[in-house]
C-alpha cells in the first residue's frame, strides 16, 4: 500500500506567516512613515495645534543648543544689545542675556541658547502664512561673531521674522576668569557692521557664523 501524499498545508501556512513577518520588519526599515519617531533630548515639545482650520501649525516647546566661542586670545567679548537698530530677536517675544564666570573654562566662551515658542492655542500668532514651530525656529536663531585683537562682538540673530512675538531666548553666556563678558551699548558703532541681509558684507567685515551643538535638557543650566 502506498504511503499518503505529505501533508502541504502546515508548510504553506508556515511560508506564508513567515513572509508576512518579513514584510512587516522590511516596511519598518525602510518606509520612514512606519518608523518610530526618535526622541530628542534637546527638544521639548509642548503641543501642537492649529488655531484656525486654514492656518498653519503650530509647534510650541523649547530647544537647547550650545554655541562654543575661541576667543583666540580676546580678553573682553561685547554681546550686541538686544534693543539695538536691528533688534535680534524682536517682536513681542525678546532676547535676555546671563552671565556667567565658569573657572572650569580655558580659551573661550560658551552660550547655552533657550529657545522658546509660547504661542498660546487662543491667539493668532502667524510666521507668514504658516505656524510658529520650535523645531524650525531652532535653526533660525543663530549665532555670529567678530573678532578684533582683544575684543571680540557677539551677536544672537534670527533669521525669521516674528512681528506678533511668540518667540523668546535666554543666552547664558558662560566665560573664564580673567574674560570680562558684557552687554555693548545700545549705539555701540562695532555692530553697524553687522549686515545679515547681505552676505558679502558680512564676510568683508569678518563677521562669522557660530556653529550650535543640541544639548540635552538636562546637561543645560538651571
Amino acid at each position: 500500500m502506498a504511503d499518503p501524499p505529505p501533508a502541504r498545508r502546515p508548510v504553506l501556512l508556515i511560508g506564508f506567516t513567515a513572509a508576512f513577518v518579513l514584510a512587516v520588519v522590511a516596511a519598518f526599515l525602510f518606509v520612514p512613515a512606519l518608523q518610530p519617531t526618535p526622541t530628542d533630548p534637546s527638544l521639548e515639545i509642548a503641543s501642537r495645534f492649529r488655531p484656525y482650520r486654514s492656518s498653519g501649525l503650530f509647534e510650541t516647546g523649547t530647544a537647547f543648543d550650545l554655541a562654543r566661542i575661541e576667543l583666540n586670545g580676546a580678553t573682553d567679548v561685547r554681546l550686541m544689545h538686544p534693543n539695538a537698530n536691528r533688534p535680534s530677536i524682536g517682536g513681542a517675544g525678546g532676547l535676555n542675556y546671563r552671565i556667567e564666570p565658569d573657572d572650569a573654562l580655558t580659551g573661550r566662551v560658551d552660550v547655552y541658547l533657550r529657545k522658546t515658542v509660547r504661542a498660546e492655542e487662543n491667539n493668532s500668532y502667524m510666521y507668514g502664512g504658516a505656524g510658529l514651530q520650535i523645531s524650525a525656529v531652532r535653526h533660525q536663531i543663530k549665532v555670529w561673531r567678530q573678532e578684533t585683537g582683544k575684543s571680540a562682538a557677539v551677536v544672537v540673530w534670527s533669521s525669521g521674522h516674528y512681528p506678533e512675538g511668540g518667540v523668546w531666548v535666554t543666552a547664558t553666556v558662560r566665560h573664564p576668569k580673567g574674560v570680562t563678558v558684557r552687554q555693548a551699548d545700545q549705539g555701540d558703532p562695532t555692530f553697524n557692521t553687522f549686515t545679515p541681509t547681505n552676505p558679502a558684507a558680512l564676510t568683508l567685515n569678518e563677521w562669522r557664523e557660530v556653529k550650535q551643538t543640541p544639548v540635552p535638557k538636562d546637561e543645560f543650566p538651571k
